[in-house]
């Protein structure tokens, strides 16, 4: 939560954060939380499943797994 004035530029820097990832990746985290939003956790987690292997044996992914091994905040 941020204070009314700082909204728009709170917007601005979270969707800075979320564009240094490969648009593949933000868009299975996007339609793994719009569809399992109201499903059970089990439906949910399958949702999740099917998300990550769209990805599997992709370059987003290997590079995503990479930054994360590294402990980096998104792209160099």
């Amino acid at each position: 939560m941020v204070p009314h004035g700082e909204l728009l530029s709170a917007a601005d820097a979270l969707a800075r954060q979320i564009i240094r990832h490969p648009p593949g990746a933000v868009a299975a985290v996007i339609t793994a939380a719009t569809r399992g939003l109201n499903l059970s956790i089990d439906e949910g987690l399958l949702v999740e499943r099917a998300q990550f292997a769209a990805l599997a044996g992709g370059e987003e992914l290997a590079r995503g797994l990479a930054d994360w091994r590294n402990r980096r905040r998104g792209p160099a």
